[in-house]
């Protein structure tokens, strides 16, 4: 009786010391007014500028949106303005303006990251790799970006996955090179999760805060994992 009351109090006070974190982190304030933006631009200055680990899972028709911003004159792509309007307040005021004004998302804290996923056009193979069980990811100390993001894609769990889908890869990610914000001290490893906690780790814990998930191509028959 007194092991199991032990393990109770022990399990209550992880979950409350998961609140106060995530509580933390949604009540940061944020010094940030953007006008004419897109709700890519957003995430990528939250994660750039603020440090703010994020997790994306993009929906279907994100490539069709992206098109709609692009124009072409004289041979060359010009960007149109986004629609978005952010100012300051907390990272959840923040977030919450941001889901507002783009619908389809939605956001919650898991493993002390903002997981930002599509309530419309969702991709159900996409969620499905996200809640995969993985048993264990154990990178090697030193590792680069390149290597980490194939340690990611040889998990048996994802090659599994992807073969029965009969879905390919995109290898290779952008700055391959060591950042000068690498810490080798920092270790990325962990058992008994799913591909999403895997991800959440990698952005809580290292310099780089933002993981997102598509199918790129044109049948949608690539997965791409990047960072």
């Amino acid at each position: 009786m007194i092991a199991y009351s032990a393990v109770v109090v022990l399990a209550l006070a992880r979950a409350g010391a998961g609140q106060s974190s995530a509580t933390a982190l949604v009540d940061r304030k944020i010094d940030i007014n953007l006008g004419s933006a897109t709700f890519t631009q957003v995430l990528s200055v939250l994660t750039l500028q603020y440090r703010v680990p994020i997790g994306l899972e993009r929906d279907v028709d994100y490539l069709n949106r992206i098109r709609n911003l692009m124009s072409f004159e004289n041979g060359e792509i010009n960007w149109k303005e986004g629609t978005l309007y952010i100012k300051s307040g907390t990272l959840k005021e923040i977030l919450n303006s941001l889901v507002a004004q783009e619908p389809i998302y939605r956001w919650e804290v898991r493993d002390g990251v903002i997981n930002v996923y599509p309530i419309q056009s969702r991709d159900p193979f996409l969620q499905k790799l996200l809640d995969t069980k993985v048993e264990r990811f154990a990178p090697e100390k030193g590792m680069n970006k390149l290597q980490l993001h194939s340690a990611i894609l040889d998990l048996p769990e994802i090659k599994a996955l992807l073969e029965a889908e009969e879905l390919e890869t995109m290898r290779g990610v952008s700055g391959t090179g060591r950042s000068i914000d690498t810490d080798d001290e920092v270790k990325l490893g962990i058992s008994h999760t799913n591909v999403r906690g895997v991800l959440n780790k990698w952005t809580r814990d290292s310099e780089y805060k933002l993981w997102v998930v598509d199918r790129i191509g044109d049948k949608r028959e690539s997965l791409e994992i990047s960072f």
